[in-house]
C-alpha cells in the first residue's frame, strides 16, 4: 500500500491548489482510497461516515494512518436523510468553514449521493477517487491508476431553479426579497458571462426597491451604475440579458434625474421647486 500512496501524492500533488481543513468521507467496503485522499489532502479534521457493516473499514483507515483520537470523529449513519443530517449538523458545528472538502468515494451509493447532495447544497468541494482502469475481477482500480476528480458545485443547475422563483417575486413587485435572492445568487455562480447578466439584474431590483421607498437618489446612482456597465459589456455582448432594455432604462434614467433633485430641495423647503421639477419629469413611453 504505502508505494501506492506515495505514487498516488506523487502524480496528483499539483492537482491540490490549497489547505484543507476540513474533510468528510464516507466509508465503504474499500479503505483504500480513502487513505489515498487522506494522506494526499492532509485534513486538519476529518468525520467518516460509516455503517454498522463498514465500521470495520473505518478501524482499518485508522490503524493504518495511526490517526489519533483528536484526529477524527465518526458518525453512524443508517439511511440517505442521516447523512445530509449529520453532514449539516457538523458543517454548523464546525462554524461554517470556508476550506471543507466531501469525499463520496466510498460508501453506498445512496450514500455517495446523499454526501454528494448535501455538499452541493452547502457549497463545498467535493471529490473523489476514480480510474480509468478498473480490475472488474478484484473490483478495486488496478494499484497505481488512481487519480483526484474534483466535482463543480452544479450551482448553475439550482440557479435556473432560483431564478424562478426571483422572477416570481419580481412580478408580484417584492424588489427587496428578490434583491436578496439575486445577491446570494450572484455571489455563487462560478460562470463570469453568467454572473454579470444576474448581476444586471440585481442592480435593477435594487433601483426598483429604492424607488419604491422614494429613495431617489440611491436609485438614480444605482441606475448610473446599471446603464454604464450595460454600456461597456454592449461591445462584446450584444444579445446577454438586460442589452435589450437599455432604451427603456434610459427613459427610466431620465425620471429619477429629475426625482434626485427632490431630497435636497425638501431640506432646503423649495416646495415651489419641487412643482417645477415635478412637472420636468418625462412622461415614460
Amino acid at each position: 500500500m504505502q508505494p501506492i500512496i506515495e505514487n498516488y501524492i506523487e502524480r496528483n500533488a499539483d492537482m491540490v491548489f490549497e489547505e484543507v481543513d476540513y474533510l468528510i468521507l464516507s466509508v465503504g467496503t474499500s479503505y483504500e482510497p480513502l487513505v489515498l485522499n487522506i494522506s494526499l489532502l492532509k485534513p486538519k479534521k476529518i468525520l467518516f461516515l460509516y455503517t454498522e457493516e463498514t465500521e470495520n473499514i473505518l478501524n482499518k483507515i485508522v490503524d493504518y494512518l495511526k490517526l489519533k483520537v483528536t484526529d477524527y470523529d465518526k458518525s453512524l449513519v443508517d439511511s440517505t436523510v442521516s447523512v445530509y443530517q449529520r453532514i449539516k449538523q457538523v458543517y454548523i458545528t464546525w462554524d461554517k468553514p470556508e476550506k471543507v472538502y466531501i469525499d463520496f468515494t466510498g460508501g453506498t451509493k445512496t450514500m455517495s449521493a446523499a454526501a454528494a447532495l448535501a455538499g452541493s447544497l452547502i457549497n463545498v468541494q467535493l471529490v473523489y477517487v476514480g480510474t480509468e482502469k478498473y480490475l472488474t475481477d478484484f473490483r478495486k482500480p488496478e494499484p497505481g491508476s488512481e487519480e483526484l476528480f474534483y466535482i463543480d458545485n452544479p450551482i448553475e443547475v439550482f440557479g435556473d431553479i432560483e431564478l424562478e422563483k426571483i422572477f416570481a417575486l419580481i412580478e408580484r413587485n417584492n424588489y427587496a426579497g428578490a434583491a436578496g435572492k439575486l445577491k446570494k445568487l450572484k455571489d455563487n455562480i462560478p460562470d463570469p458571462l453568467n454572473r454579470q447578466q444576474i448581476n444586471f439584474v440585481y442592480l435593477l431590483v435594487r433601483i426598483y426597491e429604492h424607488w419604491d421607498a422614494l429613495e431617489f437618489q440611491n436609485a438614480f446612482q444605482l441606475m448610473e451604475q446599471l446603464l454604464i456597465e450595460l454600456k461597456r459589456d454592449y461591445r462584446v455582448h450584444k444579445k446577454i440579458l438586460m442589452m435589450d432594455f437599455q432604451s427603456m432604462l434610459t427613459c427610466q434614467y431620465k425620471i429619477l434625474f429629475q426625482l434626485n433633485k427632490i431630497p435636497d430641495l425638501i431640506i432646503q423647503k423649495k416646495q415651489k421647486s419641487i412643482l417645477t421639477i415635478v412637472a420636468r419629469i418625462p412622461l415614460p413611453l
